[in-house]
């Protein structure tokens, strides 16, 4: 009952949903430790760090950052993305968000 803990892959995975909280068997989907002390950014909005590198369409980017608040006109908007998307035709959230807020401080649209 001591020592090293392991994983266990010789018993089946239970659905999260059907768990109970006495069940302490590992199954190897545990959140680390470091997430637990410093949680990753967004994880309070049950926003995981890999839903920010996803590729989108500029479409769905303006679409996004118009419901956030960003009502960029069609002309910077296509300016940012092409920036971001470094010719490709997709780009991820986060190389979005550090274009906008590259544009945001040299426009002085945000205080320093």
């Amino acid at each position: 009952a001591y020592g090293c803990p392991s994983i266990r892959n010789d018993i089946p995975v239970v659905d999260p949903s059907r768990r109970s909280l006495a069940d302490s068997q590992n199954y190897g989907d545990d959140v680390p430790a470091q997430d637990l002390i410093n949680p990753p950014a967004f994880s309070d909005l049950a926003i995981g760090p890999l839903v920010m590198q996803e590729q989108y369409s500029q479409a769905k980017l303006m679409d996004l950052f118009q419901r956030i608040g960003y009502g960029l006109s069609d002309e910077v908007g296509s300016r940012l993305f092409k920036k971001a998307a470094k010719g490709r035709s997709t780009t991820s959230i986060n190389e979005f968000r550090d274009v906008l807020n590259d544009y945001l401080l040299t426009e002085n649209l945000v205080r320093k």
